[in-house]
Parts: C-alpha cells; structure tokens; sequence
C-alpha cells in the first residue's frame, strides 16, 4: 500500500462526515496525561509503558523482551494518540496480517473499556 492510497483513503473519510469533537471526563484525562490510558481501561503501565506514552518523540525503538507489554503499550499510544489529536491518522501494521490484526483486537478492546467516548468514522475487521 503506498502513501498516495493512504492518503486517498483518510480523505474520503474525511468527506464522508467527521465527527464532531466531543468531550468527556476521559477524553480531558487523556490529554491532561497519555498515560492515563491505562488506568482509564482497568489496567496497570509499567514505568517504561508510562514514559513511552507521555513520551514527546517522533520515532521510537522499543529493544524488550517477549510478553513484556510491547503490543498494549503500542495500542495505548495508538488510541490515546487518535482520541487526542484530531484528524490525525494512525495507522496499525506489523510484518504479517494475523500480528496486525491482534494488535487493532487492542485496540478496539481499549476503546471499547474507555466507553467509546466519540464515534468511529470507520470501522471493520482490519480498521478503526
């Protein structure tokens, strides 16, 4: 998938009706501390999963070890950065399909415990 076809996608999103940004005692948590994502689905960070999410940088490598958290602290950042950022764009890809695919199942289940504080412009199996 190249940029160009990215990008075409969001757009058309975009013409088909966004949402109004709403707001709601999570969403102001959210931007108030990224990491708050967490709590707000019932769960613990760790301090590295913490610091990543509060973290300001524009690239970053994670070197950890297997079943450490890596997954939920990527789809943390992915929602609270969706939920925080208007008309950004995250997109949720990993080497094959099945890894992608889990890793949005995170996702969904996240935004789905957050309450789904705003409307899903799009939704389907492999997209939110």
């Amino acid at each position: 998938m190249t940029r160009s076809t990215i990008t075409a996608g969001y757009n058309r999103l975009l013409k088909g009706g966004r949402p109004k940004p709403t707001t709601s005692p999570a969403l102001d948590r959210l931007k108030a501390d990224p990491a708050s994502v967490f709590e707000l689905t019932g769960m613990a960070a760790d301090p590295w999963q913490a610091d990543l999410l509060r973290s300001t940088w524009g690239r970053v490598l994670l070197l950890a070890g297997r079943q450490c958290g890596k997954s939920t602290a990527c789809a943390g950042l992915c929602l609270a950065t969706a939920l925080t950022h208007p008309d950004s764009l995250s997109l949720v890809f990993s080497p094959s399909m099945r890894q992608s695919s889990e890793l949005l199942r995170k996702v969904r289940a996240m935004f789905d415990r957050l309450g789904r504080p705003m409307v899903a412009v799009y939704e389907s199996i492999t997209q939110l």
